[in-house]
């Protein structure tokens, strides 16, 4: 009977929630009666206090202008001597600590001032020398005391400015080339030469410039491209590293080209031949008969394996003038190895041919110009035939016909010598050796029955 009541009292007190209690508000007031409070807040006004006072306090706590230029510059008697200031930046800069009162300090940058040596007296000639700094004030803002500047001294070289040109010179180790193959002039450089200015005591410690090169591990077999660094050595081909010198360029671009070759063969041409003539390989001879001749990939694949000469003109061949220099002409971007641009042709049948002079008394003009009459002086011109001796036993004068031209003589007045050429009919073995000249007459009306015109001849 008793058990019942305990275990509804237990299960109340379990389920029961407990009072929540009232928390007492705290007014900004009562923070000042808190101990902890006051004095956490009495140090902090204490310390921002003595910030404002230190800050206000420029009189004696300087304040620290930063980036004022530092200028070095020489008596003009010493400059008229050449002598010039090294070791120190165009850019460099001090800091200066100054006091005074709030309104001009805050108020001063580096433009209201410059730092300078305090005396130059000591700088006669050339050498090395620290010379300590003073401030120069620049601007109105005066009112103001230097307490410190640093760095406060600086350390400079005087010397007399010099400026040598070099030539660049290449490392004595390149790279090789498949010479079997392939063809290469050898490295060449985006610039030849160096200038280099500074003292002129370290410019005379300079005996060459150079760079560093490192050469591919096999022969090359296409072309090299690099770049590189300028270096200045000594008489002992030691690396020199001096902070006052400049260089112009100080790097250089290295190409070595290679090219692949062949070999081709000389075919020589030739232009005013007779019909009747067939030049076969045994009639002549072509020294060098064959020349390497290196270009680009792509343009020697299209290069054919013979290369004419330039044509002998058979106006100059005779029975004692048959060898002729021809030039040898390559393709752009194609280059020649052999030591000679020409190649020397001789004829080597020409014992069966003579000579034999006549006389041409026929003329005949050609494309004469418009609104120009043109009459030839001369009335007879010698020649010389030359061809198998069968051929010209029956030649005669009559064989022969002259002719000419007057293309490009617009404008022409009095009398010009013209080129005439001369060919022989009755032989196709056969031809007039050298060059003729006829003295033609210019007008700009016709000539009463002795001007020609078209291809008339004269009888």
């Amino acid at each position: 009977m008793n058990q019942e009541p305990k275990q509804d009292e237990i299960l109340r007190i379990l389920t029961e929630k407990p009072e929540k209690k009232k928390r007492q508000k705290i007014r900004p007031g009562d923070w000042f009666y808190n101990n902890r409070f006051v004095m956490v807040f009495s140090i902090v006004i204490s310390l921002a206090l003595w910030l404002l006072m230190a800050y206000n306090d420029t009189q004696r706590n300087p304040v620290i202008v930063s980036n004022v230029p530092i200028s070095v510059t020489l008596p003009e008697t010493l400059q008229q001597k050449e002598l010039k200031v090294y070791g120190i930046a165009s850019d460099a800069t001090a800091k200066v600590g100054v006091t005074g009162t709030p309104t001009i300090v805050y108020a001063l940058n580096s433009t209201n001032m410059e730092v300078v040596p305090e005396s130059l007296s000591e700088i006669s000639g050339p050498g090395n020398y620290n010379l300590k700094l003073k401030v120069n004030k620049t601007s109105t803002y005066s009112n103001y005391d230097v307490k410190s500047i640093s760095p406060s001294s600086i350390s400079v070289t005087v010397d007399y400015a010099a400026e040598k040109t070099f030539e660049i010179k290449l490392p004595s180790v390149m790279d090789q080339i498949n010479n079997d193959s392939y063809f290469s002039p050898g490295p060449t450089l985006s610039m030849e030469n160096v200038t280099v200015s500074g003292p002129k005591s370290e410019i005379d410690k300079i005996d060459h410039v150079s760079f560093n090169y490192t050469p591919s591990p096999s022969p090359l077999e296409e072309t090299k491209k690099t770049s590189a660094n300028l270096i200045l050595y000594d008489s002992d081909n030691k690396e020199i590293h001096f902070k006052f010198l400049s260089m112009s360029p100080s790097a250089v671009d290295i190409s070595v080209q290679v090219m692949p070759k062949k070999t081709v063969t000389l075919v020589p041409t030739f232009k005013n031949k007779p019909a009747g003539i067939s030049l076969s390989k045994d009639s002549y001879t072509v020294s060098p008969a064959t020349i390497e001749v290196a270009a680009p990939k792509n343009v020697l694949s299209k290069l054919s394996d013979t290369l004419e000469l330039a044509p002998v003109d058979f106006s100059q061949i005779s029975t004692t003038q048959y060898a002729f220099n021809q030039g040898i002409t390559l393709p752009t971007d194609c280059q020649n190895l052999s030591a000679s641009s020409t190649a020397k042709v001789t004829l080597n049948n020409l014992a069966n041919y003579t000579t034999k002079n006549l006389e041409v008394t026929n003329f005949t003009l050609t494309n004469i110009p418009t609104g120009t009459s043109a009459k030839i002086l001369t009335e007879k011109l010698e020649v010389m035939a030359v061809g198998p001796e069968a051929d010209l036993e029956s030649m005669t004068d009559s064989n022969l016909i002259a002719t000419v031209d007057l293309s490009g003589r617009e404008g022409s007045i009095g009398t010009i010598p013209v080129q005439v050429s001369v060919a022989v009919s009755g032989s196709n073995r056969s031809w007039i050796y050298g060059n003729y000249t006829v003295n033609v007459v210019f007008s700009g009306t016709s000539f009463s029955g002795t001007a020609f015109s078209g291809t008339d001849s004269m009888d």
